[in-house]
């Protein structure tokens, strides 16, 4: 089987994915999650331009939910979820990973790639 570097992907196509400043309140990640309708996730930059996490459609629900009802949406939360939603205002509040945990190198191949979404459940 041939084996496909990430940087090869790279090059396919314009790049597909939104990208915020981790600082940017959780409102105007709302309205960027409303434009595009089919975007999971968010990636969340610093100053420098650098990833520094994301932010999934899903936890931003959970905070809207939270906010409109003042309850958690179906299964039961932690209390420090509860705490995390509640005291959240940035998009660096519902942040997962970073770039450590959940980049590839150019030089990576699919597979890893491809593995390291399943271990996030990203795929």
């Amino acid at each position: 089987m041939k084996t496909i570097q990430v940087e090869s992907v790279y090059k396919l196509s314009e790049p597909a994915f939104l990208a915020m400043p981790e600082s940017a309140l959780l409102e105007e990640v709302a309205d960027r999650f409303a434009h595009e309708p089919y975007v999971r996730a968010i990636f969340l930059i610093d100053s420098r331009k650098r990833f520094t996490g994301m932010l999934r459609r899903i936890d931003l629900l959970k905070w809207i939910y939270l906010q409109l009802f003042g309850k958690t949406a179906g299964q039961k939360a932690s209390t420090g979820e509860v705490l995390r939603l509640t005291f959240a205002q940035k998009a660096k509040d519902l942040a997962r990973g970073d770039s450590t945990s959940m980049g590839v190198k150019p030089s990576d191949t699919l597979q890893t790639a491809m593995n390291q979404m399943i271990a996030y459940g990203e795929a």
